[in-house]
């Protein structure tokens, strides 16, 4: 896929099947993040946590649960039925927080390489 061409399918995807990625398909993702360009270079700070298991996923769900903005007292899935998340944190912060945009980089890169396999993605 061209990049013009990438650009114009990402999207925040709000809907997810219940299949579950391919171990391919997230070693392939995996791979994008640790090729993300890094302000801390060589001091990588970043963690990466995949959840996959969906009892795990019910109780993350269960505690990021919110009400509708477009339907009050509706209450909806804060990760959109998603099989799978990818939890992207640092270990520590310095005074100007330089980690939060590799964080962000590690993030855009993943979500360019799930777009690119065909696959919904969105930053949560």
């Amino acid at each position: 896929m061209e990049l013009e061409e990438l650009f114009s399918y990402r999207r925040s995807t709000r809907m997810y099947e219940k299949q579950q990625i391919t171990e391919e398909q997230l070693q392939k993702i995996l791979e994008a993040a640790q090729n993300a360009p890094l302000a801390v270079g060589n001091r990588p700070k970043a963690r990466l946590t995949v959840v996959q298991d969906p009892e795990l996923l019910d109780e993350i769900r269960g505690c990021c649960q919110t009400e509708s903005r477009k339907n009050p007292g509706v209450i909806r899935d804060s990760l959109y039925g998603a099989p799978t998340l990818i939890l992207v944190s640092e270990t520590s912060l310095s005074e100007d927080r330089i980690e939060l945009c590799d964080a962000a980089c590690i993030i855009e890169n993943m979500m360019l390489e799930a777009t690119g396999l065909g696959l919904g993605c969105c930053y949560i």
